[in-house]
């Protein structure tokens, strides 16, 4: 009967340091989610309009249309790159982005915020125009493996090919990638068992977006905006303003999408109501990128060129800074 008393006493104080350690792996845990969430992109559905600003430690770092990448904080504004970027993607204290060379040549490179330094991570012989990273993994549609989603370690510069049908659009949520093959139709692949699940084929969706418990997406045979739940089903009709090839942006509180018949940008919620005006341009294309709460966006300039310019307004429509050229 001791011996069994003792025994038990010893399983006690075990079990109070795997408790003790477990609890400690919790914080870690907790910490490092922290940090993550932090230090990603606060609204991923910019890189659905070439990824033109993102926010870093109340610095909003965008993309100076055809100059380079500047930071703004305040009335203080400084270039850090001389060259344009697109699919500004926040990991950490790096922004990843695309560059295009004056040889054409398509450039994956990366703007260390520690040091303001710029380094290359591949040239892609690929006319791509976001990608996505996890960790250090990278995620692009190849047109060299004819429009398949590949995975390129930046440590070991190896890439493995992820899904081989030819890829329309495509976006990374946390393990799970969401895709549109050649006929539109809607799928997603784990991206550690690549076991492929169909979510909907019946509808032909031109571009997507993920938000949150459910997926936004333009049907081209039904000519709307439309919403359903992550597994395909509760699809409830949005908004008829929204074209086939117009902007649009959704976070977790509005969608923000541009009104050809118009020519505003504007805002309404998530189910389609209280459309608001927030800003009228000049361009029939635009891309609107949300940060906090400015919107940055294209439109033509006021010269003869008519070149495209990046500009920025208060999400509530109020003007700010205006951004030189």
């Amino acid at each position: 009967m001791e011996k069994n008393t003792k025994d038990f006493k010893i399983s006690k104080k075990k079990l109070k340091r795997i408790i003790r350690i477990a609890l400690l792996v919790l914080c870690i845990l907790l910490v490092l989610k922290v940090i993550s969430l932090i230090s990603k992109d606060k609204n991923p559905n910019n890189l659905s309009n070439m990824g033109l600003a993102v926010e870093y430690k109340g610095k909003t770092y965008f993309n100076k249309w055809e100059v380079g990448i500047f930071w703004t904080k305040g009335t203080t504004e400084k270039q850090v790159t001389n060259e344009t970027a697109y699919s500004m993607t926040l990991v950490g204290d790096r922004i990843y982005y695309i560059t295009v060379s004056k040889d054409g040549g398509t450039y994956i490179k990366y703007l260390s915020l520690s040091d303001d330094s710029v380094n290359t991570v591949k040239n892609i012989y690929s006319n791509i125009d976001k990608f996505y990273v996890n960790g250090n993994d990278l995620y692009y549609i190849s047109n060299e493996n004819a429009g398949a989603i590949v995975k390129l370690n930046m440590e070991t510069n190896e890439e493995t090919i992820i899904a081989y049908t030819t890829i329309k659009d495509f976006q990374l949520v946390d393990d799970e990638i969401y895709f549109t093959d050649s006929v539109y139709s809607l799928y997603k692949i784990d991206i550690n068992t690549l076991e492929i699940t169909n979510i909907k084929s019946e509808a032909n969706i031109k571009k997507f977006q993920v938000e949150g418990k459910y997926i936004y997406y333009y049907d081209m045979n039904q000519k709307g905006l439309y919403r359903m739940s992550l597994k395909g089903d509760k699809v409830i009709f949005i908004s008829d303003k929204i074209t086939e090839n117009g902007a649009y942006n959704v976070t977790n509180k509005h969608i923000y999408f541009f009104d050809p018949e118009t020519n505003y940008i504007c805002k309404m919620n998530q189910k389609g109501s209280s459309i608001r005006k927030i800003v009228k341009i000049q361009s029939n294309k635009t891309k609107i990128n949300v940060v906090g709460k400015a919107i940055y966006y294209l439109n033509t300039s006021d010269d003869a060129t008519q070149s495209y310019q990046i500009n920025r307004v208060k999400v509530s429509g109020g003007s700010m800074r205006k951004i030189k050229y």
